[in-house]
């Protein structure tokens, strides 16, 4: 009777687990890091910048903003997203979450240190070279309901007080850039961003497996009456 109550107990267990939450460690992706074709600058600099192609030789903090779509209600928990840096290493910038581009309601910001891989050398793009690094940071868990939203960038320091840069790669997210004044906005697709949301999907199960977990629940049960008897 104790190895019956065993494969019960096993079962529910394993109906429990097909009917809670699944996990995915990328929420959404917007495409790989390029590190040719050019980017946003997303910290202050001083005189013309040809990864900042709007900056046309101004001063100045820029901020940049980039959509992203949650298919399920989710646990966000951090973002990775391309640097470039024309001297030392990714430090730190300032992210915000949301409901639209530079305005809405903001539902999660802070400045974070950044932890970053060195991918490559841009190549001489531009007439000059940056280091390329994909770099990712970690925030609160924030809940959110399935949805657009955005993730704004900004501030963005190296660690030797350079200006940093967000990789465009022409990935599928809408996005808005500060650098030429008022917010500018692309076409979806059109100088986007290289970027993932992380964290956790919840998904709602389905009828049939919720059927499947009254089942083993029951049987469960069944089986303690035994026992007791």
């Amino acid at each position: 009777m104790k190895k019956l109550s065993g494969k019960f107990i096993l079962m529910f267990l394993l109906l429990f687990a097909l009917s809670s939450s699944a996990f995915a460690d990328v929420l959404y992706d917007n495409g790989p890091v390029n590190g040719t074709l050019n980017a946003w600058t997303i910290g202050s600099v001083s005189g013309f910048s040809a990864a900042d192609s709007l900056n046309n030789g101004s001063y100045g903090s820029y901020s940049v903003a980039d959509s992203f779509t949650l298919v399920a209600n989710s646990n966000v928990t951090g973002v990775t997203f391309g640097s470039w840096v024309s001297t030392g290493d990714p430090l730190s910038v300032n992210y915000y979450i949301t409901t639209s581009p530079f305005g809405g309601t903001t539902l999660e910001s802070g400045t974070v240190s950044l932890n970053s891989n060195y991918l490559r050398s841009s190549g001489g793009s531009y007439g000059d070279f940056y280091d390329i690094y994909n770099t990712w940071f970690s925030i609160p868990t924030l809940i959110l309901p399935a949805g657009t939203y955005w993730l704004q960038l900004d501030t963005g320091l190296t660690d030797n007080s350079g200006a940093l840069y967000w990789d465009i790669n022409n990935g599928p997210s809408g996005v808005y850039d500060s650098s030429a004044g008022p917010a500018v906005n692309s076409a979806p697709g059109v100088n986007s961003d290289a970027f993932q949301i992380l964290g956790t999907a919840t998904t709602v199960p389905e009828p049939a497996t919720m059927l499947l977990l009254g089942l083993g629940l029951m049987g469960l049960a069944g089986v303690r009456r035994k026992i007791k008897k």
